[in-house]
C-alpha cells in the first residue's frame, strides 16, 4: 500500500522569490512623493486628492501613540455615557416608579 502512495504523490510547487538587492524604500518613497507634488502643480485633481490622502495616511500610521490616545478618548467617552444613561434610568426608576405603580393601582380598582 505504502508503494501505491509513494508513486502518486504529486509534487510540490516551485516558489519564485526574488529579493532586489539594491532597493531604498525611503527614496522609492521620496521619489513618488516629488512625482505627485509635480503632478498637483501642474493642476491635475487626481494628484491633488492622492497627495492629501496620502498625506492623512502617512500621519494617521506614523504616529501610533496618537491613534492610542484617540481610542483611549473614545472609549473614555463611551464609559461615561452609559454611567449617565444607567444614572440616569436608576433617577426614573427611583422617582417615576411608585407614581406609575399608584397609578394602575387605582386604575385597577376602578376597574373591578
Amino acid at each position: 500500500m505504502s508503494k501505491l502512495r509513494f508513486l502518486s504523490r504529486t509534487p510540490k510547487h516551485q516558489r519564485f522569490e526574488y529579493i532586489p538587492r539594491y532597493w531604498d524604500p525611503d527614496k522609492e518613497e521620496l521619489r513618488q512623493r516629488i512625482e505627485n507634488v509635480q503632478k498637483a502643480k501642474d493642476g491635475d485633481p487626481e494628484a491633488i486628492k492622492e497627495r492629501i490622502s496620502g498625506g492623512l495616511r502617512r500621519s494617521y500610521n506614523s504616529d501610533r501613540q496618537y491613534r492610542a490616545r484617540q481610542i483611549r478618548k473614545s472609549n473614555l467617552t463611551l464609559l461615561l455615557v452609559i454611567v449617565a444613561l444607567v444614572v440616569l434610568t436608576f433617577f426614573f426608576i427611583q422617582v417615576y416608579l411608585p407614581v406609575i405603580a399608584n397609578y394602575f393601582e387605582t386604575n385597577n380598582q376602578l376597574l373591578e
